[in-house]
């Protein structure tokens, strides 16, 4: 089976994914990992495939605490990205 799995975050976020990643290719499956590009190597060194979506985590959590009232607007952004 070929599986897509989409996430954006934290570490903390992506973390719990990437295990779920790795379990499903420990049973043969194909995955595919759409993420915030600042996280690829997270998730390349357990052989997943990845493809960077989205602004890097770091930039649009500087954004967000740099003008807070606009959180909503930032991370409204990220989903059609991906």
């Amino acid at each position: 089976m070929n599986v897509l799995i989409a996430s954006f975050g934290t570490r903390g976020d992506i973390a719990p994914f990437v295990s779920l990643g790795r379990a499903l290719v420990a049973r043969g499956h194909r995955i595919t990992f759409c993420g915030p590009p600042d996280h690829a190597s997270l998730v390349t060194k357990e052989d997943i495939r990845f493809i960077p979506a989205g602004d890097a985590f770091a930039g649009v959590k500087a954004s967000i605490q740099a003008n807070p009232a606009a959180a909503a607007w930032i991370l409204s952004r990220q989903v059609p990205m991906q």
